[in-house]
């Protein structure tokens, strides 16, 4: 459904009024929650009533994106995209109107560019940041251990004594025994 999304909501996005795109695109977007919903209670009743386990979920699941798969071809393309084709086709090189509508894209929005560049950068940090925040705890716990009596300005002498989490490799705790 992932790789079928963006293309559908392009199609239904491309006829609408403009003044209604953001409320359209909106109820799309919902989808997904509702979706994830569907999946729960799909899940609740096919799971654990059938011998199959979990299968029968997954082929249920299956079928919605095959048939939007197949009404999506059946679909004739949108008055937009006709227009949009018949403007290029007109031009003449397909490739020098691509590049002529980037460098007129890039003139008017070079701003909105930007934002969007550091706003996906912003958000693939948010998601990595805990990776780089344990692996920091780990650095900074190994740091102290090496080194205890280590004056660090962030230490105060009623802090509280930082020790290795207990999945570290260092750990004999939880090693098997030979």
């Amino acid at each position: 459904m992932g790789g079928l999304y963006a293309n559908a909501a392009a199609t239904a996005l491309e006829d609408c009024p403009k003044r209604a795109r953001g409320i359209l695109s909106g109820m799309l977007q919902q989808g997904y929650a509702f979706g994830y919903l569907l999946a729960t209670v799909f899940a609740r009743g096919l799971v654990n009533t059938t011998k199959h386990g979990w299968r029968p979920l997954f082929w249920f699941g299956a079928c919605p994106p095959v048939l939007i798969i197949i009404f999506r071809l059946l679909l004739p393309e949108t008055q937009a995209h006709r227009d949009r084709q018949m403007a290029r086709s007109e031009a003449g090189n397909i490739g020098k109107s691509f590049i002529n509508e980037g460098k007129v894209a890039l003139r008017k929005h070079w701003l909105l560019l930007i934002y969007l560049v550091l706003l996906m950068a912003g958000f693939n940090f948010m998601v990595n940041f805990n990776f780089i925040y344990f692996n920091f705890l780990n650095f900074l716990a190994g740091r102290l251990q090496s080194q205890p009596h280590a004056n660090f300005p962030w230490q105060s002498p009623m802090a509280p004594k930082i020790s290795t989490p207990r999945c570290s490799a260092t750990n004999t705790a939880f090693r098997p025994t030979p």
